[in-house]
């Protein structure tokens, strides 16, 4: 074969090389464009449902309604309710040294779809008074122990698996101490109470409130307790909220249950359509969640 012959086949060999690395390179490039679609979609793609929402989840534009609400006015709250987060929380069912009821405490890392009762016979408490949840692990109590049923101080860092007594975390609550001239334990000091038969101590929004028997709710002011202009029916108080919260029944946007401000406030509030229940109707509030426990309802709204 000529020189000349060898230099064109050689030419054709190198063009059809080029022709197939390019192809080659063509199909790479689609192949890359291809996954990277893949990867974009399934990073935008919605993970497993992770709602912390227990059913009914109810979040509704409150309704107007005519009819009255039933009278459901406690004389007593006989629960307590604390979160630390979304998914922490802890409530109480308080019972009684007089009946001789005995409390509860359950406690809650998801949310509230799993609860685990905690054993408390063996530490003789007869009566709890107040809890506060700070982690999963770590919680204080207000608690009354013994046939006397002598207030003490409880701590617990086990997620409430275990408690020991600790008096000094009595000066971290604030809470009802009943009598013939009721008051209030607020952080460790006594102050006379602004009724004569208040239900519930809370602090909410960097402020004291006490909630009385009667719907009447007072703020603590360096003058003294003053009235806070609430709507009727409040029957309890929501700690560990942002703004002065309140639950009430008997408003006219709401037809069951409704969580709102004070009455001077726009704000429109949360309904809750679950059936009211006396003395079993209970609010906190940590972060953005608000959480109720009502009757045998409990849900995050």
């Amino acid at each position: 074969m000529s020189s000349g012959a060898r230099r064109s086949s050689l030419r054709r060999t190198n063009t059809n090389t080029r022709a197939v690395l390019v192809i080659v390179a063509i199909f790479v490039l689609v192949l890359f464009d291809a996954f990277l679609v893949v990867l974009a979609m399934s990073s935008t793609a919605e993970g497993p449902n992770s709602t912390r929402y227990i059913e009914p989840d109810h979040r509704a534009t409150p309704t107007p309604t005519s009819e009255p609400a039933p009278e459901v006015r406690p004389l007593e709250l006989s629960r307590d309710l604390s979160a630390a987060s979304e998914v922490i929380v802890w409530r109480s069912e308080k019972g009684s040294c007089s009946t001789g009821v005995a409390p509860v405490i359950e406690t809650s890392t998801n949310g509230g779809i799993d609860w685990v009762a905690r054993d408390l016979l063996r530490y003789d408490v007869r009566e709890i008074v107040a809890i506060q949840v700070r982690s999963a692990s770590y919680g204080i109590a207000v608690a009354k122990v013994g046939d006397e049923c002598t207030t003490a101080g409880l701590r617990s860092f086990t997620g409430g698996q275990f408690w020991e007594r600790a008096d000094e975390v009595l000066s971290e609550f604030v809470f009802i101490v009943p009598g013939d001239q009721p008051s209030v334990m607020v952080f460790g000091e006594l102050v006379s109470a602004p009724c004569p038969a208040p239900l519930q101590a809370a602090s909410m929004a960097e402020s004291l409130y006490v909630l009385c028997a009667d719907g009447a709710v007072f703020a603590l002011a360096e003058s003294g307790w003053i009235p806070e202009p609430v709507s009727d029916g409040v029957v309890a108080l929501v700690p560990g909220s942002s703004a002065a919260m309140f639950v009430s029944i008997g408003d006219p946007r709401c037809p069951t249950l409704f969580v709102t401000g004070t009455a001077d406030e726009s704000e429109p509030g949360v309904c809750v359509e679950v059936a009211p229940s006396s003395g079993r109707m209970i609010a906190t509030a940590a972060g953005e969640v608000l959480w109720v426990w009502i009757g045998e309802w409990f849900g995050a709204l």
